[in-house]
């Protein structure tokens, strides 16, 4: 549901010319596809084409049956709608709804990742952001723009989000979902990224160390592209006027996994005004400030996902602040200098893994 900062263009240079020679050779094998509401898109390098688009999309549909708001039978959409039919008032937050179910992996892995993130960023990522995701307009329900901004409402759906009051249980016998009534997940902001973890743990108990895996924008790469080269991903530029061929930066990765966000391509213009998707579930109001956008580097995509949507939230001065005390994270904050000019600032490291492009 989030929109990227991420364009990928991949480069591989010489590796056509790899089918004309010996069988023996590594050649670059390709599958794609769509999930998520999106493209998906792997890279490997193997002799045989051993791993098919089936499997691929085997597990990508499991996953999305666990947490996809978009599909009514999900895991996810069970707990969120079940309450929804109860038709509690917004005020009724003594209301505490539990369910007993059937133990899901991707739903709880999901879950558990999530309450790390909020804990880590002090709520600034809030996955029970949902009711107001959906009045904003970037949800499940009818997707378009907010004409009258109704202040009150918007403070009331605030209230109903508070990851602190999510609890979950697993034993042998299933899974123990505790949560405040009328209250949603959402977790489209690292699902795509767990999405990633997962094909890249398949691939890698396969034997492949040279892949890519990407969903949407949130990539993992592993080794070398077929030329004893890391992975070359092309960011675009953070600006609506951008064509998406117009980059900002190329990135080399090998071992990493990466994630952006920006709200330059989600976004709705009300007269004028422009509102992205990225709401502060602090405020309730689709955030503004000064980041253009974020790419994030860390050991699995599903936290950099949730961090890079955190990152757009915090704004500048929060993330340099968290990225000071947390330097196993790397990332690039991009926004506009005193000269209106897009400028960048790497942080913890990762500006040895970004190539500088000349200016046109």
């Amino acid at each position: 549901m989030r929109s990227k900062l991420l364009l990928l263009i991949l480069v591989f240079l010489g590796l056509l010319s790899c089918k004309n020679e010996t069988v023996d050779k590594p050649v670059l094998h390709r599958i794609s596809g769509q999930t998520m509401g999106t493209n998906y898109n792997i890279s490997y390098l193997n002799t045989d084409p051993t791993v098919s688009k089936a499997q691929m999309d085997s597990i990508l549909i499991d996953i999305n049956n666990a947490v996809s708001t978009y599909i009514p039978e999900s895991r996810i959409s069970q707990f969120n709608m079940d309450s929804l039919a109860n038709n509690y008032s917004d005020t009724e937050d003594e209301y505490t709804l539990s369910y007993e179910s059937e133990r899901n992996p991707h739903f709880e892995k999901n879950f558990r990742i999530a309450k790390d993130i909020y804990i880590e960023t002090q709520g600034f990522f809030d996955p029970s952001i949902m009711p107001l995701v959906n009045y904003w307009g970037f949800g499940y329900k009818d997707k378009k723009a907010v004409l009258e901004i109704d202040s009150t409402r918007v403070r009331d759906l605030a209230k109903l989000c508070d990851f602190s009051q999510w609890k979950i249980s697993t034993d042998s016998s299933g899974l123990s979902l505790t949560k405040p009534a009328n209250a949603e997940l959402d977790f489209s902001a690292v699902a795509k990224g767990y999405a990633v973890d997962v094909l890249a743990e398949f691939l890698q108990n396969k034997g492949f160390a040279n892949y890519m895996v990407e969903i949407g924008g949130e990539i993992y790469c592993s080794g070398n592209n077929g030329n004893s080269d890391h992975w070359k991903i092309g960011l675009s530029k953070p600006e609506i006027a951008a064509s998406v061929k117009d980059l900002q930066s190329i990135i080399h990765l090998s071992d990493k996994a990466m994630a952006s966000s920006g709200n330059y391509r989600n976004y709705y213009d009300v007269n004028g005004r422009i509102y992205g998707h990225e709401i502060n579930p602090l405020t309730g109001f689709p955030e503004i400030n000064e980041l253009l956008g974020v790419t994030v580097l860390a050991d699995n995509c599903a936290k950099a996902d949730a961090l890079a949507t955190a990152f757009m939230v915090m704004g500048k001065s929060r993330t340099m602040d968290w990225l000071g005390h947390n330097p196993d994270v790397e990332a690039v904050l991009f926004f506009r200098n005193e000269n209106d000019e897009i400028d960048q600032i790497p942080l913890n490291g990762i500006d040895q893994y970004l190539e500088k492009l000349s200016p046109n």
